[in-house]
């Protein structure tokens, strides 16, 4: 039901802010294990609502729908099903984002996630560029600094280095 309340363009969007809440606190918690193989299996249909609310005017559903997308994102399972473009299109959506976000929470909270992603390293060793882009970007607005974006960003390079050390 939390993928229909998603997908359903008529349901409110407090509704669709619970239901990114829940799969994030399901695949950070206990349940974690047993609610996985539900976010594998739908996850294709999960990114598209994704991409679509994390760009939000509504910072709070912008916000909930990047951290369900990190939880997501982190477990290599989950990605390893994705395509090459799928995963390049969320990358290319999460460095607009940070560019482009007037929010500091929501550009932190996108930082975030692509700190914990887990693309396979080709896919990422092509985007290297926009990321740091991205945060070359975040640092040079004086609107958007804080020590927890800053914090965020040196966990991207940090990501970054693990990921493609060349």
């Amino acid at each position: 039901p939390l993928l229909e309340i998603l997908e359903d363009s008529g349901a409110g969007q407090s509704q669709q802010t619970d239901a990114y809440l829940t799969i994030a606190v399901r695949l950070g918690g206990e349940e974690g294990r047993q609610f996985l193989p539900t976010v594998e299996k739908n996850f294709s249909r999960l990114c598209k609502v994704l991409l679509d609310h994390m760009t939000s005017p509504n910072a709070e559903l912008s916000q909930a729908a990047l951290q369900a997308l990190g939880f997501c994102v982190y477990h290599s399972h989950v990605v390893a099903g994705v395509s090459e473009t799928f995963a390049a299109q969320i990358l290319s959506a999460l460095c607009s984002l940070v560019t482009k976000s007037t929010d500091k929470n929501t550009c932190t909270r996108a930082l975030w996630v692509i700190s914990k992603q887990n693309f396979p390293a080709d896919v990422v060793a092509k985007h290297v560029s926009s990321v740091l882009s991205s945060l070359e970007s975040v640092w040079s607005r004086e609107d958007l600094q804080s020590v927890v974006m800053e914090h965020e960003a040196l966990n991207v390079i940090i990501r970054m280095l693990d990921q493609v050390p060349t």
